[in-house]
């Protein structure tokens, strides 16, 4: 049984048929979701979807209902969430301020310890550039983008 975690960038394509990412982040789950394989993620993607999901560009904006309703009843169901407790917390600030990174990087570092702790087999996001900067000797799997 393998263990991948998707991020935001990953996760939110998949319900949005019109995101340029759509059809590289449904490949990716096709190829990925078996009975052998689970998708993790952190429950915090999901408050990212909604945000992004009632404010995106180019009249793929969804309402506040319909945003709910496409986590709760499409992504929530493709994915098993990792919970983060206080110590998840102050190790993601650690690594943040260990690496003397700033803002809402902390977002990302939290995203990347809710994957330590699912102890997973590889990170995906469509956003390389900006996890490789958390990325250190430390972490037990790769990440990979979309390509």
């Amino acid at each position: 049984m393998s263990t991948n975690y998707f991020d935001t960038s990953i996760l939110l394509p998949l319900c949005v048929d019109g995101h340029p990412h759509h059809k590289k982040c449904l490949k990716l789950f096709k190829s990925l979701k078996s009975d052998d394989c689970i998708i993790s993620c952190t429950p915090h993607a999901f408050a990212e979807m909604y945000n992004n999901l009632t404010r995106l560009p180019f009249d793929l904006t969804l309402k506040p209902e319909h945003a709910y309703a496409t986590i709760m009843e499409y992504i929530s169901k493709l994915v098993q969430t990792v919970d983060l407790n206080a110590f998840d917390y102050q190790l993601a600030l650690k690594r943040c301020a260990e690496k003397r990174l700033v803002s809402g990087v902390i977002y990302d570092a939290l995203h990347l310890q809710a994957a330590i702790k699912a102890e997973v087999d590889a990170f995906y996001t469509a956003n390389v550039k900006d996890f490789e900067r958390l990325w250190d000797e430390e972490v037990p799997f790769p990440l990979k983008g979309i390509g």
